[in-house]
C-alpha cells in the first residue's frame, strides 16, 4: 500500500519521504493559549465512563479569560455527564490551514441550566455570543438559552502543548 504524499504532491516519496522534511516547532504554552482564544471550533475531549476518549467538535467555544475556555452546550448531552463524572478534558483547535495545532489539557466545571433570561448563566452565554444588533436581539437569544436548557462548560487549562508545521 502506497501512502499519498499530501505535503508535497508534486514529488515522489523518495523526493520527499518520511523524515526529509523540516520538524515541527514546538509551540509554548503563550503560543498554544493564544491559538486557543483565537478560534471558534475544536475538537473536545472527555473521557467515558470505559476510559476511551469520546471526542466532539464543538463550534460554540467562546471568547474567554486567559485561563478559561468557556463552551456553550445543551443540558443533556453526554459531554456533560462525562464532565460530571470525570472533569478532565482536552480542548484541540488548528488553525485554518491545519499547519499549527494547540491542545489545552485540563478540567472542565459543569454551570448550572440557564434558567432566567437574566441569570449568571445567560449572561455569560450572552457575553460569548458577543455584540447583539440592539436590545431586542439580546432579549430573544437570552430567552432561547433558556428554552434551550443552555449551560456553559468552563475549560481551566493546566497544560498546553502543540506544533507549527515548517
Amino acid at each position: 500500500c502506497r501512502r499519498s504524499n499530501v505535503m508535497a504532491p508534486h514529488t515522489t516519496d523518495r523526493e520527499y519521504g518520511p523524515g526529509a522534511g523540516p520538524p515541527p516547532a514546538a509551540l509554548s504554552d503563550d503560543e498554544v493559549l493564544a491559538l486557543v482564544a483565537s478560534r471558534t471550533m475544536g475538537v473536545l475531549a472527555s473521557v467515558k465512563g470505559d476510559g476511551s476518549p469520546h471526542l466532539e467538535h464543538d463550534p460554540r467555544l467562546g471568547p474567554g479569560e486567559a485561563s478559561v475556555a468557556p463552551i456553550s452546550t445543551v443540558d443533556g448531552r453526554v459531554k456533560v455527564t462525562h464532565y460530571r463524572r470525570d472533569p478532565t478534558a482536552v480542548l484541540h483547535v488548528t488553525t485554518g490551514d491545519f499547519r499549527s495545532w494547540g491542545a489545552a489539557q485540563g478540567t472542565v466545571a459543569v454551570s448550572p441550566v440557564a434558567t432566567s433570561s437574566t441569570d449568571e448563566v445567560a449572561d455569560e452565554l450572552a457575553a460569548m455570543h458577543g455584540p447583539f444588533a440592539d436590545a431586542v436581539e439580546e432579549a430573544q437569544f437570552r430567552a432561547q438559552m433558556v428554552t434551550d436548557h443552555r449551560r456553559v462548560l468552563r475549560l481551566t487549562p493546566t497544560n498546553f502543548y502543540g506544533a507549527r508545521l515548517g
